[in-house]
């Protein structure tokens, strides 16, 4: 007989074939499949979608009667389901979300709290007294919480000993050695992967590949993922003279397989909520090395397998980087690197096992 607790996984997430917006949806998608693919029973509750290009009214329509709808859900399933593993967006969203965990409570079953944000303690700090009660409170209800970066730990562990636990993201299958290694190109492939937004550091990658093609390299850079339609069209004008292509959103179980046998991932993010990126495992799962920026949980993940760079660094300070790492020799050395830390670290088989556990110790 099967001990693991029936799961109801409520956050956002990818249905289906779409491509995911942003990295809870990307990553909820995929916890969800590998639990599966351990036989574990997962009732998927997904959060609306919300047009990025719709008016501010319009989105709290849709999130309004989407979690009201979401809310009747669960409460009309409850005999099919006994933990809710909930993955919310904090922020403001707080003051609408604790009442998922005051259903669960209601309807007798366990909670998992799922934080995905890397800047859960700045919000913390940032918002209002009211804020940090609910937060608080709904962290303390919890039974565990799930976050993604060891930094988070003792944050968490301060409302309750051993409430935290380490759930990094992961990639499905294990690293593969890239076919650069042994056949790299005369041209220096470099990728850029996720949200196209200016706090993504989008448009410092394109003038890194600018200046390095200004500076003789043979040198392309392909551009995965979706973002506002009036934002990307700005920057496809402006990225005219660079040598670019655009590849638009692709299903998140095409990412490994666009990525593979380019050279560099450039990564100058500088978004508030950054933690644990998706698209920072994949690449490295390819052999594909890093050049990121010193923000959200990237330093620690990428620890001694690619090059970390102060936030706000420019596009020339990410062209001399890559340059050094291109010209001297040493991307085959970081590239194997990369392999070795998602295989240690990073794969299905070292974290859902975990999380697997977690659930089981849950059940009453």
């Amino acid at each position: 007989m099967n001990q693991t607790p029936r799961i109801a996984f409520c956050g956002p997430i990818a249905e289906g074939g779409r491509p995911a917006i942003g990295g809870k949806e990307s990553g909820n998608r995929t916890i969800v499949a590998r639990l599966r693919d351990k036989t574990v029973a997962v009732a998927v509750y997904p959060y609306p979608r919300t047009d990025r290009d719709g008016s501010a009214l319009i989105k709290i329509a849709v999130y309004g009667a989407g979690f009201t709808s979401l809310l009747v859900r669960l409460a009309g399933s409850s005999k099919s389901w006994d933990v809710l593993h909930f993955n919310g967006h904090l922020r403001q969203f707080i003051y609408f979300e604790w009442v998922f965990l005051v259903l669960a409570r209601l309807l007798g079953k366990r909670v998992v709290t799922h934080v995905r944000a890397g800047d859960m303690r700045v919000q913390y700090q940032r918002r209002s007294g009211l804020y940090r009660r609910i937060f608080d409170r709904l962290l303390r209800s919890s039974d565990a919480v799930a976050v993604q970066g060891l930094e988070d730990m003792k944050f968490v562990d301060r409302l309750r000993p051993g409430l935290a636990f380490y759930l990094p993201n992961f990639v499905a299958d294990p690293a593969h050695e890239n076919p650069s290694l042994n056949a790299p190109g005369e041209r220096l492939e470099l990728v850029s992967v996720g949200l196209v937004a200016p706090s993504k550091g989008v448009e410092t990658t394109i003038q890194a590949a600018r200046a390095l093609a200004t500076r003789g390299l043979l040198v392309r850079l392909t551009i995965i993922g979706g973002g506002e339609r009036n934002y990307v069209d700005s920057l496809k004008a402006a990225s005219g003279d660079a040598p670019v292509r655009w590849l638009g959103a692709v299903d998140h179980g095409a990412v490994r397989d666009t990525v593979r046998g380019c050279h560099v991932f450039v990564f100058p993010t500088v978004w508030p909520g950054e933690g644990h990126s998706n698209a920072l495992t994949e690449t490295m799962a390819e052999g594909v090395v890093p050049v990121c920026s010193d923000h959200g949980f990237n330093r620690r993940i990428v620890a001694d397998a690619g090059l970390v760079l102060p936030p706000g660094a420019s596009g020339s300070d990410y062209a001399e980087a890559i340059t050094e790492l291109w010209n001297e020799g040493s991307w085959p050395t970081y590239s194997r690197k990369c392999n070795d830390r998602v295989n240690a670290m990073y794969t299905a088989d070292a974290v859902i096992d975990k999380l697997i556990r977690l659930y089981s110790s849950l059940r009453s």
